[in-house]
């Protein structure tokens, strides 16, 4: 007798959403008496077994519910969630291993003995990985680095006046259809000390990491480019005031 293999297939072909409109259709509908399951199933394209076993078990909510469970709640792993785009928003992401020894500390505090037989008693890659898969709102990046006075600047009433006046100048100077007029002029420090990690913060938006200040040499890079892709020569500044035989070009 041929055995039926699972390897490859696909589950939970059902949305979300069909299942709790299907819920809230069966509810209604049963006040009345004229709820009928299979009915509904087929309506909203979910499965009548899953829907039954959701509506006996109200906890299980509308939600996909395959798979082990996790080590935290939901609602423990959205507050985690939260702390970590908090921190990343005011300039203090944390990093993989510090994320980890956070889930650990908090699986302590609460007598969740999880992670008690695992390397060092502590929260392991595979945890990490499905708990950024669990939260695609975060991910694991590279934070650049920037001075705790630059950060004070960093708001939303700050952007938006730089916004407005550069509108302003473009339309004075009447350039706004001459691409060609419109030139960028961006400084790049390099630095032979700090050098940022990668942490995790929230996807889309850029992460920064409050340093205490620019330590070391500095090196600064002066692209300029317009907006048809035009670049102009390169500028380097060196920090010195004498002219070193080697930054000059010899003919």
């Amino acid at each position: 007798m041929k055995q039926y293999s699972r390897k490859g297939s696909k589950l939970n072909k059902w949305s979300e959403t069909n299942m709790q409109k299907a819920i809230e259709e069966y509810c209604q509908k049963a006040t009345d008496g004229t709820a009928c399951l299979r009915e509904i199933s087929r309506s909203w394209r979910v499965p009548k077994s899953t829907l039954a076993r959701r509506l006996k078990t109200p906890d299980l909510g509308h939600e996909y519910a395959s798979g082990r469970p996790t080590v935290f709640s939901k609602e423990s792993e959205d507050e985690l969630a939260s702390v970590i785009l908090d921190l990343a928003c005011r300039g203090f992401p944390l990093r993989e291993a510090q994320v980890r020894n956070l889930a650990t500390q908090f699986a302590n505090a609460n007598n969740l003995h999880v992670f008690s037989q695992k390397k060092n008693n502590q929260a392991g890659y595979y945890w990490f990985k499905g708990f950024l898969q669990r939260h695609p709102e975060l991910c694991v990046k590279r934070a650049e680095g920037l001075s705790a006075a630059r950060s004070g600047a960093m708001n939303k009433t700050n952007i938006e006046k730089w916004f407005s006046e550069y509108k302003e100048l473009v339309e004075k100077l009447n350039v706004h259809d001459s691409p060609c007029h419109i030139w960028n002029l961006d400084e790049r420090g390099l630095q032979d000390v700090f050098e940022a990690k990668r942490a995790v913060g929230q996807k889309g938006v850029p992460l920064y990491q409050v340093t205490a200040g620019e330590k070391g040499y500095t090196t600064t890079v002066l692209p300029v480019f317009n907006a048809v892709g035009e670049i102009g020569a390169l500028m380097v500044i060196f920090k010195g005031k004498r002219i070193r035989p080697e930054w000059q070009i010899s003919n």
